[in-house]
């Protein structure tokens, strides 16, 4: 399936005709898995509801630059590319939902380069510990229990040689995680 395909599907997915997103549990659960074989992703990862809506952004931003629109003309595959990297740099797309459309439509992309070492989702927890969440909000962000999002704050953290929040925010900063 072509990239223009899977986004067309995606977005003509519509609630009582009125061209709202479907989202309701049956039409999300069949989405996420045509996403997540598309992008060759987990399918329970990209179901989760974090991910879901990050990666159907970067896609859409991502084929309405390969289309002509009235008020400029259509970019080319590299074009698209680079200006979806300048969003992802400007803070409006996720790098890591940007970086699967990217690869899924073809285009190298480099593996992420993470800070000391980190695991994905030591990653994926700096990022919440970066934007403030608690233990408890990063637990119901990722689905996982509060002690194991704790234990997952404390391996990121001793990984990162830091003892506090504010100092793995600061890495996050420096490195460019938190923009992800």
């Amino acid at each position: 399936m072509r990239l223009a395909e899977l986004v067309g599907t995606l977005s003509m997915a519509t609630d009582a005709g009125v061209g709202m997103p479907d989202f309701h549990a049956l039409r999300g659960a069949i989405v996420a898995t045509r996403l997540a074989e598309f992008v060759k992703a987990d399918a329970t990862t990209v179901r989760d509801a974090y991910y879901l809506p990050l990666v159907l952004a970067a896609a859409d931003v991502y084929q309405a630059l390969r289309e002509e629109r009235p008020h400029r003309r259509v970019f080319d595959a590299d074009q698209a590319a680079t200006e979806l990297t300048s969003l992802v740099r400007s803070g409006v797309l996720c790098s890591d939902a940007a970086t699967a459309v990217l690869a899924a439509a073809g285009h190298a992309v480099r593996a992420a380069e993470r800070p000391s070492g980190l695991t994905d989702r030591e990653v994926e927890v700096l990022r919440l510990v970066a934007r403030g969440l608690t233990n408890k909000e990063i637990a119901t962000t990722l689905n996982i229990s509060t002690k194991t999002a704790g234990h997952h704050v404390q391996h990121m953290l001793e990984k990162l040689g830091v003892t506090t929040r504010a100092a793995a925010t600061m890495v996050a900063m420096k490195t460019g995680v938190a923009q992800a």
